[in-house]
Formats: C-alpha cells, sequence, structure tokens
C-alpha cells in the first residue's frame, strides 16, 4: 500500500534521527514532478509566449494529484547505539537477520507530519516544576467516575510532576483513577499495552539488603491496561516523576514503539535475537546469564505498563540515594532526576554517556517531538 509522503527539510529529517524512518523521495519521482510542472506551464501560457488562459477569462478548474509509490527509507539507528528492531508480541521464535537493522512497524501507518508547538527551555525545567506549555490545573480536582481497576478513568486533568525525595508515593489503583484518557497514537503497541504485568521477584530492586528495604519490588505489578500515552501517566504518577520527562525519555529509547529492541549482539533468549535491551524504555533484560536486570524478563517485553512500573521503579531508587554504589562513578545524592535519567543508559552517575543522553532527552522534551507522532 502507498505511503503518504511528507516532505521535509534536513534539518528536520536530521532532528528526527532516531525516530519513525521518513520517506524520502525518489529521484525518478522529481524528474515527473518536473515534467508535470513543465506541462501545467504550458497549459497555462498557451504554450507559445500567449497571455496565461486565465487571463483570457478562461477559468483552470483544478490539476489532477498523482500518488507516488516512496522509495523505502533507509534505516536509522534508534534508542542506543547498537541496532534495534521491532519483534511481535507472539514472534517467540524471532530472530536477528544479518543485516540487522531497525524495523518499521507492521500495518500501513503513513509518516508523521510536522506540527508546530511551543518550545519549552530544557534549562528552565526542574523537578516538580509543570511544563510551561502543560501548566497544572490550581484548585481541587474533581473527583473521577469510577472505573475498573488498572484501566484509565479519565483523571482530574492535573499533569504528574515529580515528587521530592521522601514523598509518599500514590499506589497503581490512585493513579489509574487520576490519569486523563487519550487516545492511541501508535496502534502498533495495543498487544503490548493490553498485557497486565504481575508480581516479580528476584530483581535488580531486591539484589541487596539496602536496596531491598525500599520495598519497591513489591510495589511492582504493572497492573494497567491503556493508551501508550495513558501509562505511561500511571508509571509517572505511580513513581512521582514528571509525565513530560517521561515522555521525552521514552521517544529517546525507543520512538513510543513498546516492541523496540536493543543493545543486540549479545547472548539472550531466542525470541530477541540477540537483542538485551527490550520494550518501550528499554530494559536490559534478555541476555541469558549476567544480565543487567534479572526477574523480568519477558514480561518487560510482554507487558507496557511492566517495563515502565521497572524502568521508573529503578530511577525512583537512584532519586531517592539508595544506590550507593554510585557514589563510586560521581557526586551521588538523592535529589538529582536527571543525573538519575542519565544513569539509565550509562550505568554511570554523571559521566560523559549519561550527559550526551540528558542532553539529546532534554532535545525531545523541549521541541515534544512524540507530540507528532
Amino acid at each position: 500500500m502507498a505511503e503518504r509522503t511528507t516532505v521535509t527539510t534536513g534539518r528536520d529529517r536530521a532532528r528526527r534521527a532516531g525516530g519513525r524512518p521518513l520517506p524520502v523521495l525518489a529521484a525518478t519521482t522529481t524528474v515527473t514532478a518536473a515534467v508535470m510542472l513543465a506541462a501545467v506551464a504550458t497549459l497555462l501560457t498557451g504554450g507559445g509566449g500567449q497571455e496565461p488562459m486565465a487571463a483570457q477569462g478562461e477559468t483552470v478548474a483544478s490539476i489532477a494529484t498523482v500518488a507516488v509509490e516512496p522509495t523505502a527509507p533507509a534505516p536509522v539507528p534508534v534508542g542506543r547505539a547498537r541496532p534495534t528492531l521491532i519483534v511481535g508480541l507472539s514472534d517467540p521464535g524471532a530472530t536477528l537477520p544479518d543485516d540487522a537493522g531497525p524495523r518499521p512497524p507492521t500495518g500501513s501507518a503513513t509518516a508523521p507530519t510536522t506540527t508546530t508547538t511551543a518550545p519549552t527551555d530544557p534549562a528552565s525545567i526542574e523537578a516538580g516544576t509543570p511544563s510551561p506549555t502543560r501548566p497544572a490545573a490550581a484548585g481541587t480536582a474533581t473527583t473521577p467516575a469510577p472505573a475498573q481497576a488498572g484501566t484509565a478513568a479519565g483523571g482530574s486533568g492535573a499533569r504528574f510532576v515529580t515528587l521530592p525525595p521522601g514523598s509518599a508515593l500514590p499506589s497503581g489503583a490512585e493513579c489509574a483513577a487520576r490519569v486523563r484518557s487519550t487516545p492511541e497514537n501508535v496502534p502498533e503497541n495495543t498487544p503490548y499495552n493490553q498485557t497486565r504485568g504481575h508480581a516479580v521477584t528476584g530483581t535488580y530492586l531486591s539484589i541487596n539488603t539496602a536496596i531491598a528495604a525500599n520495598d519497591y519490588e513489591r510495589r511492582l505489578d504493572g497492573d494497567f491496561v491503556g493508551t501508550t500515552d495513558e501509562i505511561i501517566q500511571w508509571a509517572s504518577c505511580k513513581w512521582g516523576f514528571d509525565e513530560d520527562i517521561v515522555r521525552a525519555q521514552v521517544y529517546a529509547e525507543s520512538t513510543w514503539y513498546a516492541g523496540r529492541l536493543g543493545d543486540c549482539g549479545e547472548q539472550t533468549h531466542a525470541r530477541t535475537g540477540g537483542c538485551a535491551s527490550v520494550g518501550l524504555i528499554q530494559v536490559r533484560s534478555a541476555e541469558t546469564s549476567g544480565t543487567h536486570h534479572p526477574g523480568v524478563y519477558p514480561i518487560a517485553l510482554d507487558s507496557t505498563a511492566m517495563n515502565l512500573d521497572y524502568a521508573l521503579a529503578v530511577k525512583r531508587l537512584c532519586f531517592e540515594g539508595k544506590e550507593s554504589w554510585l557514589a563510586q562513578t560521581g557526586p551521588y545524592g538523592p535529589g538529582d532526576e536527571w543525573n538519575c535519567l542519565g544513569r539509565w543508559f550509562s550505568g554511570a552517575f554523571g559521566d560523559g554517556g549519561s550527559l550526551d543522553y540528558q542532553r539529546r532527552v532534554r532535545e525531545i522534551l523541549a521541541e515534544r517531538t512524540w507530540e507528532r507522532l
């Protein structure tokens, strides 16, 4: 099926590096368009320097639009440095081909169109400060209508912001009632979004006595279904983080595709074909031994809610100042949301890889790139 071609500038295409591959017009398309324009010009001028037909009282009714089949776009790396691809929820036999690279989603989704939004200055974003483009609602929120546990209830309209270290965190059920209903902008995510998580043990969240004392593993359940954005809201609420920062990080990691695989070329379970990181926010959990995040595969791939629930639990552990080992990698302390975000990528606190990753997420946040999906 022909895709709808979206014309973008070189700057737009560069800015979207890591996003959905954009269709590129073939050279033959350019030639065809030039010939068509020349023919129209001849028609309008009468073919020999005469007055244009419209000037002679004639009316040009319409010019037919010709559908053009775009050439296949070149793959663009997404998220981490290693190749990625989309794997189906019910595709345990999927393997990575020799020319492994990012794969577009299945279906016939068209290329995203460019929209203009008010930018946010990344330097002005602080923990707990709403984005200027989405201010927090003032006053007392109204009570939402009852809803089935673990589903979006059509919340009050107040956005979720970062809660300071030591704050009491809301439960998953409380957050489900506060989620605002939003449409699905990546239909390919639906099977992952409609799969609930479950309790897990033996994860990084219980790796030693100090970390296990935070009881985060017991809070982990992925017990929510909804659209991709609703799940992002739910997890942001549950772990006390700014929802727009989470949206931007999700785009940096997977361009919002829940079946995305990354960090390939490792010894992993057969289903991921050598790719260690899985899902919407790329939880590195699919290695067969020595995995960074044990105990959460395959549910971290199968369930979008579980994927985000776990990743933001790890971020909260860092944000609360409980990952004492990070002090060996940088000046670690509680309340540093951006360095904890960078720690997810580099495994260190404030190193070069972390800072580069933070800059990438801040750029996405400022441009609100996910809104173009």
